[in-house]
């Protein structure tokens, strides 16, 4: 309670008298009088938000000489016995998928038509939370990291030529008995077959040289030179989610990009991880102690 003012009306300082105890006895017959009438504000929960944010800046191109670099944090989708360092289990994998929700109908990880790459990131609630909002930022700068989100002319039909809409985004809740395996987790939320071209910022570019650059400036570097530009890209902002997760629970999330089987058929090319620089943010609201 904020005040004493909130249980009696007798106020007590320093330099007044109690009055042989009188007003002693009021202020604590007040008191449990108070506590054995509360009022419904005083159960109420306090919630403080906290924000939780990571970011992954793929290395340039042929760093070192290395033409192919590698891929992690992102992780194949599908558990395939042909991506096992050693002999699959006798039994075969039981956890084949790592996510759900993931349909994209030009890719088939399971059958090694294409693939989707997830980058994860598990959280453990040891109190009860509520997931407010959830963002994604795709950072592109037309000269390092370049995607122009969209099908191409190539790609097959129905997405010919059409805006991306290959991204996913998963919220899930592991099973508290077999955190193990994705199948039994509980989805508590799922974004998938969005346009992608609808959550664009700064969509027409900037002129060369229009803008006031930080130190060092591009112009100082002989790749960004000739065709320097503010940074654009995707953000997905997603909202007043108000998902309840019971306390002790892992809750994991995920973000899933395209890798196609022809490099051809759209923006994210045949290194998907390295077209933008990614960011992301979880909001929650947690419980005062």
């Amino acid at each position: 309670m904020s005040s004493l003012r909130e249980v009696t009306r007798e106020q007590f300082a320093n330099g007044t008298t109690i009055d042989g105890g009188t007003r002693l006895e009021r202020a604590l017959a007040d008191l449990i009088g108070r506590f054995n009438r509360l009022r419904p504000r005083d159960l109420k929960r306090r919630w403080f938000p906290a924000i939780y944010t990571s970011g992954y800046m793929p290395s340039a191109l042929d760093v070192l000489g290395v033409a192919v670099q590698q891929r992690a944090p992102w992780l194949s989708v599908a558990n395939v016995n042909g991506i096992t360092v050693a002999n699959a289990p006798p039994l075969g994998l039981q956890n084949t998928w790592r996510n759900k929700g993931l349909r994209n109908v030009l890719i088939d990880p399971d059958t090694g038509v294409g693939d989707q790459l997830a980058w994860t990131t598990a959280f453990y609630f040891g109190k009860p939370v509520i997931v407010t909002g959830v963002s994604l930022h795709m950072g592109t700068d037309g000269v390092q990291f370049t995607n122009g989100f969209a099908y191409t002319a190539a790609a097959p039909a129905p997405k010919t030529s059409l805006p991306a809409d290959d991204v996913v985004v998963e919220l899930a809740v592991d099973n508290p008995w077999t955190s193990h395996d994705a199948m039994l987790g509980a989805q508590a939320f799922l974004r998938t077959q969005f346009n992608l071209q609808h959550h664009l910022f700064n969509p027409v570019g900037t002129v060369p040289g229009t803008f006031v650059d930080g130190a060092p400036a591009f112009a100082s570097n002989a790749l960004y030179a000739a065709a320097r530009k503010n940074p654009e890209g995707v953000i997905y902002w997603q909202p007043d989610l108000n998902l309840a997760l019971p306390g002790k629970s892992t809750a994991r999330l995920s973000f899933i990009i395209p890798q196609y089987d022809d490099p051809l058929w759209s923006s994210w090319g045949a290194f998907p991880w390295r077209t933008a620089y990614f960011a992301w943010t979880l909001h929650v609201l947690e419980a005062a102690e």
